[in-house]
């Protein structure tokens, strides 16, 4: 019986070797027909991926590198009927590396069955080989393991069994994940608090956001809590030192509510310049806000950073810019300069309905004379054959404004000239009952027919009415 599974072994062995395009020791390859008779042969296309020469047998790396090269060559032909004889030869390679003791090749294996690259998705398999590299003392083998069983297998606590093993060996991303598991909502628990700690010793960046953040927290409950500050601003200081530019952000945000002082306000503008720098809207925006009406107030400055913003895509930025031509504010009074730029804002939203954007001044907020002007302009372009000027015009009422009752009659006009944006705009008046009497049966039917005209929301909006 032993002697059958030896020879069973073997000839696995022999297989994956050869699916490999590799000889084992002391085995020739066998001649051609034509090259047994001494013919000459053909000359063959060179392969992208050069195959060891026959002779003695390749080391668990050179199985291990051969897989590597199919597999980079599989990305190159990924869709391809090739790309997924490359994918069968790599793993076939891997797995011969693998039953040779290369973790790596165990975990390269695991991956490429748990993501189904290609090849059939088959996470029963990746834990096989997962486990073989943790019960090798791979911390990463432990880590995926603990990964799988969180994210696809929904089995809690074998993911913290295998994380807790992964952070004991060193692993940061386990780390993480284990404090993250841990995790009890805006504040944290102390357990999360531990195992974010470690995390962002050992140089996890997510780690050290979200210990300043757990810290911010905690502190706004506490106001008078120095210790809370000082924590709060030290992760959120290196987590901004590490690159992370929420963090940047994060860090104007407490020293603006918590700060002592001058010095403090002026590291928090230079992290957000640094920000605004890579072009991050949200810290454009803050710095737009903190020189309009905070405690960096420079009305030049605002107008400049809102241009840069407005530039990177932020039709939030378009909007303050247009409020500083209107008002004159950093920038020389310019109605028709404002109102150009309201109405660009509003044909962005008219693209785009969930792109940020200022809303909600109510009724009884004078409509600014720049929107007014922004009005007149669209209804000029609507005069001269602009399909969707009656639609934007519907959105300066009802998105920017909450002047539901005069936008619903440019939504309706809108809608019936086929606008899909202003269908939905107008379902929804109707299904909330804004600006005129609820009427659920309408609000369908202009959902029905902004589907119908490839509005990519009011399927949604639909399926929300079902299940109310």
């Amino acid at each position: 019986m032993r002697k059958t599974v030896s020879l069973l072994l073997v000839l696995l062995t022999l297989l994956s070797v050869c699916a490999c395009g590799l000889a084992p020791a002391g085995m020739q390859q066998a001649p051609s027909p034509t090259e047994a008779a001494g013919a000459p042969t053909q000359e063959a296309e060179p392969e992208q991926t050069p195959e060891p020469s026959a002779g003695p047998t390749p080391e668990p790396a050179e199985y291990y590198e051969l897989g590597l090269s199919y597999l980079n060559e599989y990305w190159q032909n990924a869709d391809t009927e090739k790309g997924a004889e490359l994918a069968a030869k790599a793993l076939d390679c891997f797995a011969a590396a693998a039953e040779a003791g290369h973790t790596e090749a165990m975990l390269e294996a695991g991956d490429m069955l748990y993501q189904g690259r290609g090849l059939p998705a088959d996470p029963e398999a990746a834990i096989e080989w997962y486990t073989r590299a943790a019960e090798a003392g791979s911390k990463d083998g432990m880590y995926k393991l603990g990964s799988l069983y969180d994210n696809s297998l929904d089995d809690p606590e074998e993911a913290k069994l295998w994380y807790a093993r992964a952070a004991e060996a060193g692993s940061e991303d386990a780390m993480y994940s284990l404090a993250r598991m841990y995790d009890s909502g805006a504040y944290g628990s102390d357990e999360a608090i531990e195992w974010y700690t470690r995390a962002a010793e050992a140089g996890n960046v997510n780690a050290m956001y979200r210990l300043g953040q757990i810290y911010h927290n905690r502190l706004n409950t506490d106001y008078f809590n120095t210790d809370l500050y000082e924590k709060a601003s030290a992760w959120y200081v290196r987590a901004a030192e590490a690159g992370d530019l929420n963090a940047m952000l994060r860090y104007a945000w407490l020293v603006g509510g918590f700060g002592h002082g001058e010095e403090e306000y002026k590291k928090a503008e230079a992290w957000l310049l640094v920000a605004a720098e890579q072009e991050y809207v949200p810290a454009m925006l803050h710095l737009g806000l903190l020189y309009t009406a905070g405690w960096l107030e420079n009305p030049k400055k605002a107008s400049e950073i809102y241009a840069k913003a407005m530039e990177a895509g932020s039709v939030e930025a378009m909007q303050h810019l247009g409020e500083n031509y209107e008002k004159g504010f950093g920038v020389s009074q310019d109605i028709e300069k404002a109102a150009e730029l309201y109405v660009r804002a509003a044909r962005l939203i008219h693209q785009d309905p969930y792109a940020e954007h200022l809303s909600g001044y109510t009724e009884y907020y004078a409509f600014s004379t720049g929107y007014k002007r922004a009005v007149e302009l669209l209804k000029q372009a609507a005069e001269a054959g602009d399909p969707e000027a009656w639609g934007c015009i519907g959105i300066i009422y009802t998105d920017f404004y909450t002047r539901y009752e005069e936008g619903l009659p440019w939504l309706t006009l809108a809608a019936e000239a086929g606008d899909a944006d202003a269908m939905r705009r107008l379902a929804a008046l109707y299904q909330y009952g804004y600006g005129t009497e609820q009427d659920l049966g309408l609000a369908r039917e202009w959902y029905e027919k902004a589907a119908a005209a490839g509005d990519p929301y009011a399927e949604y909006r639909l399926s929300e009415m079902d299940l109310s």
